[in-house]
């Protein structure tokens, strides 16, 4: 990726000047970084590509791997068994393609090293993050010399319900993100911010929670006594364990999905794919030897080496202990790095229990990527600082959907996620450009991160 720009002055812009929308402000304006992020254009699809073409593959493994029988899959992905009622009562090749990739910059690319594959995605409202930078007085003209632009995943996010409409025959479909049993609270300023962006595009989305759903007679689903079209699911496999009530509205509402009455935005069926456990299967030697050569190409080329730790071989073992401080220890299911250990963060013995521990579970090792560093100038000081970002990439069939990302500074710790407050966000804009800045732009600097 280009570095050109790491050097170069900056226009000094407070985030909390920003001219963002009312509820998006309440929800993130306390946790905006000092600058946005830019991807060249063609990177941007690049990466997309990429992405939405492992997606692909990942739906497809079932089928070579275990003959389709998604029970047999779950066992190589070792998801819970508390969680495998739930999650293999789907089609995972009905799912929409509508995942978000974390991808973390090496130097040299964006390389993948966790894929949010199902409905219940973080940042999907991030463009109103862009068009505030945009207009903004001071970086505006630096984006118009820039030519710089935004790929609004929100306006992707409606086109997708209201494709899952048609599906199910309501073009214009009552749409309703469903949350698991007393959650909504939980995450309430997400929620209405994804409602305001989407409302920007013609969506009308309703919050509920699951309890809120009844199945009608005629196969339909009743959100507060009238059908509901499309379901967007944001709740996970394990809020719904020991609530009976919630699984049989579950279940019927994947019969009315499967029947095109009530379209699910996406079934739970998703965890046996964004599981991390699944990364891993992609680079076992079972499923290497599947893979046509750009299969294997393309996994090698955005995947980090994963292993499942339960089925790591002696010689593997030994590496992975060896190498404490290039491995990182993840659960297969997970969010907001809990259970995250990181090598070099932890002592040999430590390091050697945390792995005896997980051989029980799904989780998975991984080759450490060392995020390169993003310059950030401080508004107030006008020091620049580094900071690393996780890179959220969306995707959709079409491929690239817009992003977002996530920073911290190097002291902060090594998990990058809203779980650490010293976190802070960006968008993700684009540039046709490569390069230094084009005739006239002046001086852009990392206001306006230009990565090739």
């Amino acid at each position: 990726m280009s570095t050109d720009w790491r050097s170069a002055p900056v226009p000094r812009t407070d985030p909390g000047s920003l001219e963002l929308p009312r509820v998006y402000r309440r929800s993130y304006g306390g946790t905006l970084l000092a600058r946005p992020v830019v991807l060249h254009a063609e990177h941007a699809r690049r990466v997309g590509d990429d992405v939405r073409d492992l997606c692909r593959l990942l739906v497809d493994l079932p089928a070579r791997l275990t003959g389709g029988d998604l029970g047999r899959f779950a066992d190589l992905v070792r998801v819970p068994a508390a969680l495998r009622p739930l999650t293999t009562l789907g089609d995972v090749r009905r799912l929409p393609l509508y995942a978000r990739a974390d991808l973390l910059d090496d130097g040299t690319d964006l390389r993948l090293v966790e894929l949010n594959f199902g409905s219940e995605l973080g940042g999907v409202d991030a463009a109103q993050m862009g068009r505030a930078w945009l207009a903004d007085a001071a970086f505006g003209p630096v984006g118009e010399a820039w030519r710089l632009g935004v790929v609004d995943t929100a306006a992707r996010t409606a086109d997708l319900l209201r494709r899952a409409g048609e599906r199910v025959g309501r073009p214009d479909p009552r749409c309703a993100l469903v949350e698991a049993r007393g959650a909504l609270a939980d995450h309430a300023h997400v929620f209405v911010a994804l409602r305001e962006a989407l409302a920007d595009h013609g969506v009308d989305l309703e919050l509920a929670e699951i309890q809120d759903l009844r199945p009608r007679d005629d196969g339909r689903t009743d959100l507060g006594g009238a059908p509901v079209d499309v379901v967007l699911r944001y709740f996970a496999a394990h809020q719904l364990v020991g609530d009976a009530d919630a699984v049989a509205t579950y279940t019927a509402l994947e019969v009315a999905d499967a029947r095109d009455r009530t379209a699910l935005v996406g079934s739970l069926s998703a965890h046996c794919l964004a599981s991390k456990a699944a990364l891993a299967v992609l680079h076992a030697a079972p499923t290497q030897a599947v893979l046509a050569d750009h299969e294997r190409a393309l996994v090698h080329r955005l995947v980090p080496w994963t292993g499942l730790v339960a089925d790591l071989d002696g010689s593997e073992r030994d590496r992975v202990r060896a190498e404490r401080a290039d491995h990182v220890l993840k659960p297969g299911i997970g969010y907001s790095g809990v259970g995250t250990v990181v090598g070099d963060a932890v002592d040999d013995a430590r390091w050697a229990e945390a792995l005896r521990a997980a051989a029980a579970t799904d989780c998975v090792v991984q080759r450490r990527v060392r995020p390169a560093a993003e310059v950030v100038v401080d508004p107030a000081t006008g020091r620049a600082e580094d900071w690393h970002a996780n890179w959220g990439v969306f995707v959709t069939a079409e491929g690239y959907a817009g992003g977002f990302v996530r920073a911290l500074r190097p002291g902060d710790g090594a998990v990058i996620g809203y779980g650490n407050a010293g976190t802070r966000g960006a968008p993700v804009l684009t540039s046709p450009f490569l390069g230094p800045p084009p005739t006239g732009a002046g001086s852009v600097g990392a206001a306006a991160a230009v990565a090739s």
